[in-house]
């Protein structure tokens, strides 16, 4: 029988499941990746079953010495697992989904209980067992900002609340929250940032926003990991903009991620490789189906920016993106998330697809959707989306996910909307102020296509905007907001533009459809209703920030509305074909604390000051501080429009 010592891997490299050149060569530390990370390679010697025994006993009973000395003894262990469950519960089974077992904390619970400092007996339970070890400045720099217990308890929500609806980031079952903080605190950082504002105070949250969100030039600068890669990606999937910070916008962070991910080689085969994809494929980079996810995701985002801009997507997709999401979906190792996931980028590539092939980037190109090669290939694309809608199992026709092929439906359609002049005005932000009255088509003979995209797009609109609306608070609060906020914004803004195109003097479009049938009014106060659910739960949070500016489109909408209907022009005939359903305009007044204490820098997703992109297009110069005095006054913003 042989005697030899077995080889071991080092501490850090076992605690992430990496392969350490220890474990096979039996070398003394330190190994290559701790060399090359700078971290300290400890090989702990291996416990025996009787010591193992042991420990475990004396750590039972400090715990319940702890619990009986703060009057928690007669709390039974199920009280404290069915709120947040144990290790093993608050983690991913073995097959990737979810212990049947756990219970998602309420988010219609009262706010001051979440916030930080008041929690519930039972809520410390299972974060006693926590140490506060700083592992670097990482670590230590989140401690001074949240709690060890507070970290625990975000990373709870990230696993059994937002994860099953957008598993952006899969943690294997041995992620707990100390290995977070050891091996990957900058990944902690942000899903702090990205998912704990329910559970921080908004204070709080802008220093913890300010802690990961660093100059884009000192991000770009540091070293270049695939966790950084994720980082920043949670951070631009649910941005939130820090007040009174100078704003690093989400598109570049975009920029930085797929910058870091092709230096990286996470590109797969391309010409942008370089000489460290070596390096990273024999240590970072071992997580291979966590690399799949990371270009994805760079895809994803990418498109998101360049529709919200309206500017070519540089990020195109290739067949290594076919690859990568095949794999997700359909591997062996591919955890069930990952076939959730692949579904999401395959339908932000079907609006890619439509996107690019009706030029909707292009501000030169405005097609005439009579013609028939374009009808060709709208139907062509509408099959797309049926096809793509048909492939969605049943176990997966998420609300979320189903959402998508409203969103396509929209672009596909929304062409019948340009003119020669207008197309710009599709791009972000999505506000009132960007609603011209007198830039709208207006074709001499209108034809059955004409008709057939506007009947489309009304009915695309109201379906996209029935969904948000029935997405409970939790699960919208889970959803990235970057991904589901302003489409939601475009579709009521859509809705709004075929408004003034069917009543606006000169129209023609209002003899084939009946612009109260676009319940427009209907629409924006359920989106105002919304708003006001999500800022019941949590006032500071971006989603119901975002959604504020539907109060502003309400206002405009009803005077433009009564505007219409008292106009000359209405009574001498030129818009005769429309006829109001209402004879006097609804009064309104928004939800009682809804416009208290707005951040309307919160509204931030992008910065106008890219080169070659107008200031206009982004939300800085919209939703600046000034501007919310001025809209607190009744006073019109700048860029006024004409009634």
């Amino acid at each position: 029988m042989s005697t030899q010592k077995r080889a071991r891997a080092c501490d850090a490299c076992h605690s992430i499941k990496i392969k350490c050149p220890l474990g096979s060569t039996g070398e003394p530390p330190p190994c290559e990746r701790c060399t090359r990370l700078g971290k300290e390679c400890i090989i702990t010697p291996p416990k025996s079953q009787k010591d193992r025994v042991a420990e475990l006993e004396a750590k039972v009973q400090a715990l319940t010495r702890l619990l009986e000395a703060q009057g928690l003894a007669s709390l039974g262990s199920s009280d404290a697992s069915d709120e947040y469950g144990t290790d093993q519960t608050r983690a991913l089974d073995s097959g990737g989904g979810f212990i049947a077992g756990t219970k998602k904390r309420r988010l219609e619970e009262s706010r001051s209980d979440r916030l930080m400092g008041t929690e519930s007996g039972s809520r410390k339970e299972i974060t006693q067992g926590i140490t506060a070890v700083s592992y670097g400045n990482a670590t230590s720099g989140l401690d001074q900002i949240v709690s060890v217990e507070i970290q625990a308890r975000i990373l709870h929500r990230y696993t059994t609340e937002v994860y099953p609806q957008f598993p952006v980031l899969a943690l294997p079952a041995d992620h707990t929250l100390e290995v977070l903080r050891s091996s990957q605190p900058r990944l902690l950082q942000a899903i702090t940032y990205a998912v704990g504002w329910p559970v921080l105070s908004a204070e709080i949250q802008d220093n913890v926003a300010k802690l990961l969100m660093s100059d884009e030039t000192a991000m770009a600068a540091g070293e270049k990991t695939l966790e950084l890669v994720q980082a920043i990606q949670m951070a631009c999937l649910w941005y939130w903009a820090p007040k009174h910070h100078k704003h690093l916008a989400a598109w570049q962070l975009i920029e930085i991620s797929v910058d870091i991910a092709l230096s990286l080689g996470l590109g797969g085969p391309t010409p942008f490789a370089s000489a460290s994809q070596t390096i990273v494929k024999k240590g970072e980079s071992v997580d291979t189906l966590g690399s799949w996810r990371a270009w994805l995701m760079c895809y994803l985002l990418s498109h998101v920016a360049s529709i919200y801009l309206r500017r070519p997507n540089a990020n195109i997709w290739t067949p290594y993106h076919d690859e990568c999401t095949a794999m997700l979906e359909y591997s062996s190792q591919s955890l069930p998330g990952d076939r959730l996931l692949g579904k999401y980028v395959r339908a932000e590539h079907l609006c890619e697809q439509v996107v690019s092939q009706l030029q909707l980037n292009n501000e030169d190109a405005v097609l005439d959707i009579s013609d028939p090669a374009v009808q060709t290939t709208m139907q062509t694309l509408q099959n797309r989306i049926v096809d793509w809608q048909a492939h969605i199992p049943a176990s997966l026709r998420l609300p979320g996910l189903l959402f998508w092929q409203h969103v396509a439906t929209i672009h596909l359609h929304e062409s019948v909307l340009y003119t020669a002049n207008n197309k710009r005005s599709f791009a972000a932000p999505f506000v009132a102020e960007r609603l011209s009255v007198t830039d709208f088509p207006a074709p001499a003979a209108v034809t059955p296509e004409h008709v057939s995209s506007l009947l489309a797009l009304r009915t695309a609109c109201h379906a996209l905007l029935d969904i948000f609306d029935a997405i409970d608070s939790q699960a919208l609060l889970a959803l990235p907001t970057l991904l589901y906020i302003p489409r939601a914004a475009y579709a009521q803004y859509i809705l709004n533009k075929m408004y003034i195109a069917c009543v606006a003097a000169g129209n023609t479009f209002g003899s084939v459809l009946n612009a109260d049938e676009l319940r427009v009014d209907e629409y924006l106060g359920k989106a105002i209703a919304v708003a006001t659910r999500l800022t019941a739960v949590v006032s500071h949070g971006a989603p119901a920030s975002m959604l504020i500016g539907t109060v502003r489109t309400r206002e405009w909408f009803q005077d433009y509305k009564a505007t219409v209907k008292t106009s000359k022009v209405y009574d001498t005939g030129t818009a005769a074909a429309y006829v109001h359903r209402h004879e006097d305009p609804e009064q309104w007044q928004p939800p009682q604390g809804l416009l208290d204490d707005l951040a309307w820098d919160d509204f931030l997703l992008m910065s106008g000051a890219e080169p070659g992109v107008p200031a206009d297009s982004g939300f800085n110069d919209r939703f600046a501080n000034a501007a919310t005095e001025r809209f607190a006054h009744d006073a019109p913003l700048d860029g006024d429009f004409e009634l």
